[in-house]
C-alpha cells in the first residue's frame, strides 16, 4: 500500500508503471534498480533489498539503521546504495528530497531564531 501512495504522490513515472500489473511490486523494483530490468535474474536477496530500500527511503531511515537492516558493512555502503537505487526512481528521489526540505525549514528556522 505504501508503495502505491508513494507512486502516486511522488509522480515517479517508473514506480507508477510498476503497479500497471498484478506482478510482485518490490521484485520489479529490484529488477529496475539492480538488474537492467530482468525479473528472471533477480534473487530473493535483490527483492528484499528493494524492499528494505524503498521503504527506508519512503519513512527517511537514516543510514546507520538502513546499513543494519541491509546488513552492509558500513553507513556509507548504505548510503551508495540508496543513490544507486533512487537514481532509477527519479521522481521519487525528487519527492523525497522535496519532503525533507519541508520538514527541516522549520526546524532551521527555529534553532536559528533561538540562537542569538
Amino acid at each position: 500500500m505504501e508503495m502505491r501512495i508513494l507512486a502516486m504522490i511522488s509522480g515517479d513515472n517508473t514506480l507508477q508503471n510498476i503497479f500497471d500489473g498484478n506482478d510482485d511490486v518490490y521484485k520489479l523494483m529490484a529488477a529496475m534498480a539492480f538488474r537492467n530490468g530482468d525479473t528472471n535474474v533477480v534473487t530473493q536477496d535483490d527483492r528484499d533489498r528493494a524492499k528494505v530500500l524503498c521503504l527506508a527511503v519512503s519513512y527517511g531511515m537514516g543510514s546507520y539503521a538502513l546499513a543494519h537492516h541491509l546488513r552492509t558493512t558500513s553507513r556509507s555502503d548504505a548510503e551508495d546504495l540508496k543513490s544507486e537505487f533512487l537514481s532509477k526512481f527519479p521522481g521519487m528521489a525528487t519527492f523525497i528530497k522535496r519532503k525533507i526540505t519541508i520538514l527541516i525549514a522549520p526546524m532551521k528556522h527555529l534553532i536559528f531564531s533561538h540562537a542569538s
